[in-house]
């Protein structure tokens, strides 16, 4: 990529496994005075969910004059750039690189006729700059904006399409650290679906373990949405396809229909419609509830997660499967 005409030179190297530590400087120096105002800063924790994470073939290393001073997380998909972390070197902070680089990328992206999404904390400056750039709001957590560089409407754009700490490919089974903005992320999409259906709608439930405080899970936002017919869900489907979602009738399973929101092979969230009467709706709500109420029962299923995702790391079937006997434990022992 090259930086816009008149502009600071800089150029792009690839990342690789040895820039880990040089990553996470960059990050702690640009991003820690935010995060502790946001949710308080604890080292060990923030190596851990940065490890989790880290992706080499994702990153570029930012070269000026033969110095490396900073680093940035790219995403090309099929719709649009996602620009899921930049960092700058404080010394480095103030002389225009990080207006050259993105607008750089916004250049390259046009290019593509693609916009350029990203996220930040709302008590980080950055937004200004963003601001500045024409990125324009779209979406927003407790915590969290999410961005745009071009005008698009509002109800195409989930806020899950530009969080970093959401995405994972459906042929890998990875956990991570429970992120606390999960929770906050799921009500923006919620509050998109009920946008989207209306009172098709009879409720709206986050599920899965990203629902579950402390609990590792897959970055990936699990939605349940209660219906009354499922045999009557035409218009839901037409609705959710609208604003993003793909039909996917291979996972669906007695009492749901399944779709899935993402981009290529990289899923955000799996969403179910079933209905409230149904056994799966009520089975999804009661283990969830269970492990929220039972830190016992949560701290003993992120042990069998974690022993799982390492033993099927690309066998998704048999990491299901080998939750199963637990679920039917945990369900047991809320009917007694």
């Amino acid at each position: 990529m090259r930086p816009p005409a008149g502009q600071l030179a800089f150029a792009l190297r690839p990342a690789t496994p040895d820039d880990r530590d040089g990553i996470y400087a960059l990050r702690r120096a640009g991003l820690r005075d935010y995060v502790e105002a946001t949710w308080g800063w604890d080292e060990a924790d923030q190596s851990a969910r940065f490890d989790a994470r880290f992706d080499p073939a994702r990153y570029r290393i930012v070269v000026v004059e033969g110095q490396e001073v900073g680093a940035l997380s790219l995403e090309w998909g099929d719709d649009m750039l996602l620009l899921a972390d930049i960092q700058i070197g404080p010394e480095w902070r103030g002389r225009g690189l990080g207006t050259a680089i993105i607008e750089g990328l916004i250049d390259e992206a046009r290019q593509r006729a693609l916009p350029v999404a990203l996220g930040v904390l709302k008590v980080s400056p950055a937004r200004g700059l963003y601001e500045r750039l024409g990125f324009r709001e779209v979406a927003e957590t407790s915590t969290h904006l999410y961005m745009r560089s071009e005008a698009m409407p509002e109800e195409k754009v989930s806020p899950l399409a530009a969080a970093p700490s959401i995405g994972l490919a459906r042929s890998i089974t990875r956990l991570v650290p429970h992120d606390p903005a999960w929770s906050g992320l799921f009500a923006a999409e919620a509050a998109r679906l009920r946008a989207a259906l209306g009172e098709q709608a009879l409720a709206i439930e986050h599920v899965g373990s990203t629902a579950v405080a402390g609990l590792a899970a897959k970055p990936i936002i699990d939605i349940m949405i209660g219906v009354e017919d499922l045999d009557d869900c035409d218009g839901h489907v037409r609705a959710l396809e609208a604003i993003g979602y793909e039909r996917r009738p291979v996972g669906d399973l007695p009492g749901r229909l399944y779709l899935v929101l993402g981009e290529g092979d990289m899923r955000w969230a799996h969403l179910s419609l079933a209905e409230m009467t149904s056994p799966f709706w009520s089975d999804h709500l009661t283990f969830r509830d269970r492990l929220r109420a039972d830190a016992a029962a949560a701290e003993a299923y992120g042990r069998l997660k974690e022993g799982l995702a390492a033993r099927f790391r690309h066998d998704r079937i048999s990491y299901t499967d080998g939750k199963e006997d637990f679920i039917a434990d945990v369900l047991a022992a809320a009917d007694e």
